[in-house]
């Protein structure tokens, strides 16, 4: 690839991404997506990394452009490695990234990426039609944090 040309992240090389891991009151702050690869599936907000950016601090700034919610990065208990079931062009590395509720109600802030956007009770994240990458890591992470 030439100097200076620009590629969508995940396109010709794998991108890297956040997905934050928002945790408050025993539900999960998620996000259905629409519009790119995995529309119809529910995830928890997040996005690619823009250039310079810590993963933290991008997966707090999803997180806001995604709910309207503020939150604190606390670190990241794991990654995932995928090529897209739905679209096998894109290749993400998500890094995972546990996150506090500091204020907010969630909103739907960005309709045409993500049309609904809910507290989801534990039990119930699994009953939802699941983004393939968010599938593979988070029932390995509930069920071996015993902190959830």
């Amino acid at each position: 690839m030439a100097v200076g040309t620009s590629v969508k992240p995940g396109r010709e090389w794998p991108g890297v991404g956040t997905g934050a891991v928002v945790i408050h009151q025993r539900h999960l702050l998620m996000v259905e997506r629409a519009g790119s690869h995995g529309a119809g599936t529910w995830t928890v907000p997040g996005g690619w990394i823009e250039f310079g950016e810590d993963p933290l601090a991008g997966a707090v700034r999803e997180v806001f452009e995604e709910t309207g919610v503020k939150v604190e990065a606390l670190g990241s208990p794991g990654w995932t490695s995928a090529v897209h079931p739905g679209d096998p062009a894109v290749h993400a590395i998500t890094l995972w990234v546990r996150c506090i509720w500091v204020e907010g109600e969630p909103i739907v802030t960005e309709p045409a990426k993500c049309p609904r956007v809910e507290w989801v009770p534990f039990g119930e994240v699994m009953d939802r039609p699941l983004f393939a990458p968010f599938n593979y890591w988070w029932p390995t992470y509930a069920a071996g944090t015993g902190r959830l």
